[in-house]
């Protein structure tokens, strides 16, 4: 399985809250719910999860399977630009941003990066390294925009090494 495939499938599974093998509304339900209880405040995936079941929901049955998943990708990113990355993707890039930039002035430095990582019970261990292979322009800040490549990559590069605990991250429980 490629890579993009694998990480696709983790994304998945990171969605699929109530674990039915679907993506489906009530995921985000459980996760409003989960964040309501005291679960630290991550990404509320409603919006996120409703953008692939709009989109990806071959059998028009309001879920998505692991496989409908995988075909949305392969339809809608792989060989494309990011320029033609589906809008609800796009918002993806720009909530996780928005989680990182603390200090809400457009830019995420590798501290905020790292506390990001921190706060959502991952290791700071790597974050550097990632850190640097998501600042595409080496100016030592995230961009919105370089977290729209990242969220591009993350569906289509086929490198097994593809950053993505930023992504992960985000929907820590």
């Amino acid at each position: 399985m490629g890579a993009y495939k694998q990480r696709t499938l983790e994304l998945f599974n990171l969605l699929d809250v109530d674990r039915n093998g679907y993506v489906n509304p009530s995921d985000s339900e459980l996760s409003a719910l989960r964040q309501q209880a005291g679960a630290p405040a991550a990404l509320n995936p409603e919006w996120l999860v409703m953008g692939f079941v709009k989109e990806g929901d071959a059998n028009r049955d309001r879920k998505v399977s692991k496989d409908e998943m995988l075909s949305f990708v392969e339809k809608a990113m792989v060989g494309k630009t990011v320029d033609t990355m589906p809008a609800f993707l796009r918002r993806l890039a720009a909530e996780v941003f928005a989680l990182m930039d603390t200090e809400k002035n457009g830019q995420v430095s590798k501290d905020q990066f790292a506390r990001y990582l921190n706060a959502y019970t991952y290791s700071s261990s790597g974050a550097e390294e990632e850190f640097t292979r998501l600042d595409r322009d080496g100016d030592g800040n995230l961009t919105v925009d370089e977290l729209q490549h990242a969220t591009f990559a993350y569906f289509t590069d086929p490198e097994t090494d593809a950053p993505q605990r930023w992504l992960h991250a985000a929907f820590a429980d």
